[in-house]
């Protein structure tokens, strides 16, 4: 029998909410139950049916924020490779599977070789339990977790096939519900289950976006302060190490937006920024013991012997051993005293 659009009737009758898989790591899914009937009332046959759920950020029209198709193609499948009965419930081990990461605990297993449909109440890898009371299953018998409808009622739960983690509950949001590839109407809005999404968030982001600050932490990301930063530590290790990778700077210490301090990428210690600033050398190459640091016209310090200078003349200067006095480092040289006198050998 075919159901038309106008016939068929989709009752939410519990509120969405988030559900946690119980798996390894807990999985956002977005806990769907809804009542299939006809127009008159009567239950929907009990079977397999293809659903596809769509949100919109409008009742009408808008734009697709997410969707998920719950068809054959898209659900789990595989072949049973052995049974194994126990006291309530029946152990199948299934080989050649497909999209296994859609299998939830609640789910019914559907077996479309010689039909039927049991409660799935446990899984692993490569295992599927359901709840015992139901022929047991042959060997090759190929199984899935296509969506069933018993009594009318279908329970799913989003997020399964298609991630649902990143929708931003926060905005209007409408479920449109694609029945057997009929469009039920009007869209359900999710008012409801906004707070429970945002529950696991603060200002749109979820508490995985925010860091845990506790020991031996590493936070990954541009982090900016606003305000004093201190620290504190009895660690014989540095208190800040910067470990810079790339081709910027490595430290950059500003006053009214203007660089007063900078380490720059090669090393080199900055004072001030622009032509008005001067860069110490990155080490001791090319000193020795007397020199000093000499500034060139392009604001570099490099090291120099302090016999290398110019003094109110031409010629170079050196000091004496015990640094007491200067002399022109070239004897020939001579030092005039005052304007316009005579110049005479000191």
């Amino acid at each position: 029998m075919k159901y038309l659009q106008k016939q068929i009737l989709i009752t939410l009758i519990i509120t969405l909410a988030i559900f946690f898989a119980e798996s390894v790591s807990a999985v956002d899914l977005l806990k769907f139950e809804g009542k299939v009937t006809a127009l008159d009332g009567s239950e929907l046959a009990d079977g397999n049916y293809n659903f596809l759920f769509r949100l919109y950020d409008a009742p009408t029209s808008g734009s697709l924020v997410w969707q998920e198709n719950l068809i054959v193609a898209n659900m789990f499948s595989g072949n049973i490779v052995n049974a194994t009965a126990g006291a309530s419930s029946v152990v199948y081990t299934y080989g050649g599977s497909s999209a296994s990461s859609t299998v939830q605990i609640g789910q019914y297993l559907s077996n479309s070789t010689s039909g039927g449909n049991v409660l799935i109440i446990d899984y692993g890898t490569s295992t599927i339990t359901v709840a015992s009371g139901s022929p047991i299953w042959s060997a090759g018998d190929v199984i899935n977790n296509r969506p069933f409808v018993e009594g009318g009622v279908i329970d799913v739960d989003l997020g399964a096939v298609t991630d649902i983690s990143s929708v931003d509950f926060s905005q209007d949001l409408y479920l449109e519900i694609v029945f057997n590839g009929e469009i039920m109407q009007p869209r359900k809005s999710m008012i409801q289950v906004a707070s429970a999404f945002n529950s696991q968030s603060l200002g749109g982001m979820l508490a995985s976006d925010f860091a845990n600050l506790i020991d031996d932490q590493i936070v990954n990301g541009e982090w900016q302060f606003n305000n004093i930063v201190g620290i504190a530590t009895s660690s014989t290790g540095a208190a800040l190490t910067v470990d810079q990778s790339g081709t910027g700077e490595i430290v950059q210490f500003r006053v009214g937006g203007s660089d007063a301090l900078s380490i720059l990428n090669n090393g080199q210690m900055q004072v001030g920024s622009g032509g008005n600033s001067y860069r110490f050398p990155v080490n001791l190459a090319g000193a020795s013991s007397g020199y000093i640091l000499k500034l060139d016209g392009a604001g570099n310090l490099s090291w120099a012997s302090d016999s290398i200078g110019v003094g109110g003349g031409q010629g170079a200067w050196a000091s004496s051993s015990d640094n007491s006095l200067i002399y022109p480092a070239d004897t020939a040289h001579i030092i005039v005293i005052g304007h316009a006198c005579v110049p005479a050998i000191l």
